[in-house]
């Protein structure tokens, strides 16, 4: 397998409830202000519900000003040598796709924009401060009769997009901020969205990730549902290979 992207698409079933992702910009923002994974326990019943119901639920949107898209729900394109490190942001368990599963059920890659964009004539942002953080302009001072003009503010060209594209198109968009830190940048992940829920049938799962102490409890699941040949593998294995 190459090392710039993985023949199986992972879905994570562990992110934080009550999430409003139109606030979040960067993986660190997931779990700022003592926001939590789901619990092991949470996310193994989620894998059940999956596998049971053989469905992905769409269940995110983003707003865009007064935009929201549609539902839509999701997986990564991550090779599985980097999967560990995104535990933090989205729990413990996650349930693999083979990628032509994924390119044949209507997800598309999203598309990662500056979470600041558009820059227009005049960017509506400071340049990096010495930290490296962009310095935003307030929406309420972004008015007519400011220096800044309407037509240069970002709600002004999300509209247009809007017009333009749709809110369709929306919904394989993600604001980011690009930066050399992994912890503040979304690029990395390499998020595919669908959307509407994603119905799959059992042969389709290409593999299931977990915690060492719930591997018996998923093969007797599996067992119980004839779901066959599908390989468990666990954190503390991929850690030490």
């Amino acid at each position: 397998m190459n090392n710039y992207y993985s023949n199986v698409y992972w879905h994570f079933v562990g992110s934080p409830e009550d999430m409003d992702w139109s606030e979040i910009y960067r993986p660190s923002d997931i779990i700022i202000n003592g926001r939590q994974t789901k619990s092991d326990d949470t996310c193994m019943k989620i894998l059940k519900s999956i596998i049971q119901t053989n469905k992905l639920l769409a269940k995110s949107t983003i707003r865009f000003d007064e935009f929201e898209t549609e539902k839509f729900c999701c997986v990564t394109d991550i090779p599985i040598q980097n999967l560990k490190e995104h535990t933090k942001y989205y729990g413990n368990c996650a349930i693999g796709f083979e990628a032509n599963t994924i390119y044949c059920s209507n997800f598309q890659p999203v598309s990662y924009i500056d979470s600041y964009y558009p820059i227009v004539n005049e960017r509506i942002v400071d340049n990096y401060n010495q930290s490296n953080q962009y310095q935003s302009i307030p929406k309420s001072d972004v008015k007519k009769n400011n220096d800044i003009s309407y037509k240069n503010s970002k709600s002004y060209y999300d509209k247009k997009f809007i017009k333009k594209y749709g809110q369709e198109a929306l919904s394989f968009i993600k604001p980011t901020i690009f930066s050399t830190n992994q912890e503040d940048t979304f690029y990395r992940e390499r998020e595919w969205r669908k959307i509407g829920n994603f119905e799959f049938g059992p042969n389709k799962i290409a593999s299931i990730i977990l915690p060492e102490n719930y591997f018996y409890e998923i093969l007797e699941f599996l067992i119980t549902k004839n779901i066959k040949d599908v390989p468990i593998l666990t954190w503390e294995l991929l850690e030490n290979i």
